[in-house]
């Protein structure tokens, strides 16, 4: 934004481009750390193994937004539970 179009914003005009612009930053910013989890992801297999354990990459690199969508997700059965279900369908089962 040059000096001029600064000049000419009203204030609710330029809170409105610092609103947007704030949560373009913040989702940049999110989408490099959900590409980090996705790295350890194809990490953990190694690990749970030397480790014996049975952590996933949300366990290993929790975010504070995995919190902010456990609120908003629907109730009821867990999407790996719903892929089992989808998948047992489409084998017969």
């Amino acid at each position: 934004m040059s000096r001029d179009e600064f000049e000419r914003c009203a204030p609710s005009e330029f809170s409105r481009i610092h609103d947007y612009w704030t949560e373009r930053e913040a989702r940049l910013s999110r989408e490099g750390w959900e590409q980090t989890r996705v790295l350890v992801s194809l990490l953990l297999p190694q690990y749970n193994y030397l480790t014996k354990s049975r952590k996933n990459a949300k366990q290993m690199l929790p975010f504070p937004w995995d919190e902010d969508n456990k609120e908003s997700a629907p109730k009821g059965s867990s999407s790996i539970e719903r892929v089992r279900e989808v998948m047992a369908r489409l084998n017969g089962e």
